[in-house]
């Protein structure tokens, strides 16, 4: 056999496998484009995962268990007296200076926290099942008439959980963005979670 030959089926082989391999990706349900940006997040170091852009229509409701850009807005309210308040994806590395939905879906439904101390978790401690229950109770705690002022010109908000000897602890930042949110034992509004 000469070595022209030999090339020829060697190319031939690798050529079959790549087609296998591209059926069974395809069968497997792993066909999914990707980005260009996605494949510069996916080659950076990192324990992330590629984060979602946010559509362009703001009428629809982003995923609450994707990723997204830093001031992404998951979800927007009003409060008690009328204040618009919006929940961003923030940052939640599971460390301190976390904040947004990215903290909360980190350390308050998944327990994620590096840092130690005390964790409270919705699950837990609220019972609930998803994170748009999560969603419901904080938007449940803005509904509270007499918010406490806070450091920092900072809301704090409650809701007591139906059940529970559990209220709905939420902080408000200055500029309307909720900055955490987490179960409390009733009547305690305690910020140090």
């Amino acid at each position: 056999m000469s070595l022209k030959n030999s090339r020829m089926g060697g190319l031939t082989l690798v050529f079959t496998l790549l087609l296998l391999l591209a059926g069974l990706l395809a069968a497997c349900g792993d066909n999914t484009a990707v980005s260009s940006e996605e494949m510069t997040v996916q080659a950076r170091p990192s324990i992330e995962a590629p984060r979602k852009t946010a559509p362009a229509a703001a009428t629809s409701e982003l995923a609450l268990t994707e990723k997204y850009p830093e001031k992404t807005v998951i979800r927007s309210f009003s409060d008690s007296q009328g204040r618009k308040v919006k929940l961003i994806y923030g940052r939640g590395t599971g460390h301190g200076s976390d904040y947004g939905w990215a903290h909360i879906y980190g350390k308050h439904i998944n327990g994620i926290w590096y840092d130690g101390g005390t964790i409270s978790t919705f699950p837990h401690d609220a019972g609930t099942k998803t994170p748009q229950e999560v969603v419901n109770l904080i938007q449940k705690s803005l509904t509270d008439q007499q918010p406490d002022k806070e450091a920092n010109d900072r809301l704090s908000y409650s809701y007591p959980i139906p059940g529970r000897n559990k209220d709905v602890f939420t902080v408000v930042g200055n500029d309307g963005t909720i900055i955490t949110s987490y179960p409390v034992n009733h009547g305690s509004k305690d910020s140090d979670n």
